[in-house]
């Protein structure tokens, strides 16, 4: 499920790479996603605690795992290819990860 909270957060980035995760926006969410609004809390915290979102305010995120401009190439669908990087460091706990859009 935090996948695809993940995967349907890209769609509610801003041009500056933040998220406002309000009423509206988890009622659309959970209803894209065929759940419930709590859920939605419950996943966007826990991606939060693994560094896949950032926490900037109430609310408010920062999807540091994607470039804003790679956001909107996504949602415009002028991409050609997509990759997840994944990269463990020695003795790192969570690894590092990035999405990459060409």
């Amino acid at each position: 499920m935090s996948a695809n909270v993940l995967t349907a957060l890209l769609y509610k980035t801003d041009s500056e790479g933040y998220i406002s995760i309000n009423g509206p926006v988890k009622q659309s969410l959970a209803t894209q996603l065929n759940t419930s609004p709590q859920v939605i809390v419950n996943q966007v915290k826990f991606l939060s605690d693994v560094n896949l979102l950032i926490k900037k305010a109430r609310g408010v995120y920062y999807y540091p795992i994607i470039h804003p401009a790679d956001c909107r190439k996504i949602m415009d669908n002028s991409y050609r290819k997509l990759s997840l990087e994944c990269v463990f460091h020695a003795k790192q706990f969570l690894p590092e990860t990035k999405i990459i859009v060409e």
